[in-house]
């Protein structure tokens, strides 16, 4: 009996919540309570395209930094909008070497981390991490350091001067990663 009682209690406060807090209040298929707005499922896999808002070299970043990137273009799912073109994310710095003697390329790794969707939650994202390496003048350096090595003696050291080039993530390169798990948002129905 007490049970019963309790339960219609519950029951009634909810009533009476429900129509003090707004009409819009609905209960969807899976049991999320939504107010003034509808929830969207983000499903995980859904492509998401990033790009690098500005240029970076090997030069002047370091492992494990963070850079910030921007979605290329919307993602939609059941005509709503959940991350805006624009809206902007971070990519980390995985791996970096900077160019070196006997013209060693510099060479950077980067992966995607997350994106901001239209309610402002962190999407998380993944991918596989893009791999840039500058242009390697090793060829030219021990060519170089062979010949003159053979013709003067002290030719080898020419190879420590020539260095390769930096490896450069310019701004507007893609990156390409997916939604790395289901994430609800909410968008406005305006």
């Amino acid at each position: 009996m007490k049970q019963v009682l309790l339960l219609l209690l519950v029951a009634s406060t909810l009533q009476l919540s429900a129509a003090v807090v707004s009409p819009a209040l609905y209960v969807a298929d899976d049991v999320a309570i939504l107010v003034d707005g509808e929830e969207v499922l983000l499903r995980a896999g859904t492509p998401v395209v990033c790009e690098a808002g500005q240029s970076y070299t090997s030069r002047e970043l370091t492992a494990g930094q963070s850079i910030s990137v921007r979605v290329k273009f919307n993602v939609v799912s059941k005509k709503q909008t959940l991350i805006s073109a624009g809206a902007l994310g971070s990519a980390t710095v995985s791996d970096i070497r900077k160019r070196g003697i006997f013209g060693r390329a510099g060479s950077m790794e980067l992966s995607i981390q997350s994106v901001q969707a239209v309610d402002g939650q962190q999407v998380l994202l993944s991918g596989i991490p893009l791999r840039i390496e500058g242009k390697s003048n090793s060829t030219i350096a021990w060519i170089a350091s062979i010949v003159l090595f053979l013709t003067t003696f002290i030719g080898g050291a020419i190879g420590f001067l020539i260095k390769g080039k930096e490896a450069e993530f310019r701004a507007g390169t893609q990156l390409n990663a997916s939604v790395a798990s289901d994430l609800q948002i909410e968008v406005d129905e305006n």
